[in-house]
């Protein structure tokens, strides 16, 4: 399959094989906290009912995720969203310094059955701010201070906001990952130091 890099030249990428052995995410013990937002640990109920009222409540807003989450896969609901984040090493809630509101969240780890991986999500009512590259290069620095020679990222191809925020922010799409969702492929990025 074709990608083009973001200078626009056209190259064909195999499939990156993904090693199945279990590698343990470098647990990142602080985030230094961005010039808008402040990263803080999913450790109470309370934090996770805010991510969820302000992210996934509402028709429109739960339709933004699933947008983005395949169809095969479950989109969190508030119970699972209590039961993941908070036992996940390098998960934190995003919130915005000035105005105190969790606007999403970002994870390092193996989830989702890949291994050395970021995930990322900004709710509907924040997207376009900058707050996902903001957010991506906190984790990218601390990361990079814990010793961590590389991590990865997948998206939709479809994604193209997510697309957008990994190169942005240093990575490379290293080609489809050989997951198809509804026709569209998954697509797997690559960061390294």
């Amino acid at each position: 399959m074709p990608v083009r890099s973001q200078k626009g030249s056209e190259k064909q990428i195999e499939s990156p094989s993904i090693n199945k052995a279990i590698i343990q995410p470098q647990k990142v013990e602080l985030m230094q906290n961005s010039e808008r937002l402040t990263f803080i640990r999913p450790t109470t109920k309370l934090q996770i009912a805010e991510l969820w009222q302000n992210n996934f409540e509402g028709h429109e807003k739960y339709n933004h995720v699933h947008a983005h989450v395949p169809r095969q896969f479950q989109v969190p609901n508030e119970q699972s969203l209590n039961g993941f984040l908070p036992i996940q090493p390098n998960a934190w809630l995003i919130q915005r310094s000035a105005e105190q509101d969790i606007i999403g969240y970002i994870i390092q780890g193996n989830f989702g059955g890949l291994i050395n991986n970021v995930g990322f999500l900004i709710g509907l009512p924040y997207v376009g701010k900058g707050y996902a590259s903001e957010a991506l290069n906190a984790m990218l620095n601390s990361l990079y201070m814990s010793g961590l020679k590389e991590t990865y990222g997948q998206c939709l191809e479809s994604n193209r906001a997510s697309f957008r925020t990994m190169e942005k922010c240093g990575f490379d799409c290293v080609g489809p990952t050989g997951r198809v969702f509804g026709g569209v492929h998954e697509l797997r990025f690559k960061k390294s130091w």
